[in-house]
């Protein structure tokens, strides 16, 4: 059995309120989530600060939360068996049964297969920066507003990146902030517009490539004690 303090619960409620917007379930090895979103366009990797041995999966995550969420100013019992995860705050006891794998809709992505889908090490270094709050903000403010699902890369001549949002019929655009790049790029760079959508705060951001494939990981804090990174290939406009 492991307690939780209050502030911890409370962490672990935000961060399956960010986890929702992107997945139907929650899958914690060892402390540890590593998982893709439900369309497979992002993997989020996120470590709460819970005993290493915290190890089961939870499924329909947003209906659990409107549960867990009568708990969040208390410290909780978090007592996990073969069976059952239960939760307890000394006046009530909520449990649920662990969903068999058939019924989830994701699975825990291993070491080994972290590794094999996201091969960083061996790429280029071509963004490395600090995204701030105004920033983060505004890319989601105008990403909601123009309705669209893409935030694009646009290169210039000074081995700059315009970060642009666009309508869907381009007579709309927005600048928002211009990132300087290690490298010449010399084609326009699609992000999926979720890669910021879980952060309100600084992020890290850093892009990498080989060739024409991209890859960017963004990193930030999604509460005082969980931070979330997310990964992501990044797409190349024709």
């Amino acid at each position: 059995m492991t307690t939780l303090k209050s502030d911890s619960f409370k962490s672990l409620c935000n961060l399956l309120e960010v986890l929702g917007q992107f997945c139907t379930d929650m899958l914690i090895k060892e402390g540890l989530i590593r998982q893709f979103s439900d369309d497979r366009v992002l993997i989020i990797e996120s470590a709460m600060n819970l005993n290493e041995s915290v190890t089961f999966n939870m499924s329909d995550i947003k209906r659990k939360l409107k549960m867990l969420k009568l708990f969040q100013d208390s410290d909780v019992s978090l007592d996990i068996t073969e069976n059952l995860v239960s939760f307890a705050d000394g006046v009530t006891k909520l449990t649920f049964a662990h969903p068999v794998d058939d019924v989830l809709i994701n699975s825990f992505i291993s070491d080994n297969e972290f590794e094999q889908m996201v091969q960083i090490q061996n790429m280029n270094l071509l963004v490395d920066t600090t995204l701030n709050e105004t920033v983060i903000k505004r890319s989601n403010t105008l990403a909601d507003a123009f309705n669209v699902r893409k935030i694009f890369l646009t290169p210039d001549d000074n081995n700059q990146l315009k970060l642009r949002i666009e309508s869907q019929d381009r007579n709309q655009t927005a600048d928002v902030v211009t990132i300087i790049s290690n490298q010449p790029v010399s084609q326009t760079l699609i992000l999926p517009r979720d890669v910021f959508m879980a952060f309100s705060n600084d992020v890290s951001f850093t892009l990498f490539s080989d060739q024409d494939r991209y890859i960017a990981k963004v990193s930030g804090q999604i509460d005082d004690g969980v931070t979330m990174t997310l990964y992501t290939r990044v797409g190349v406009e024709l």
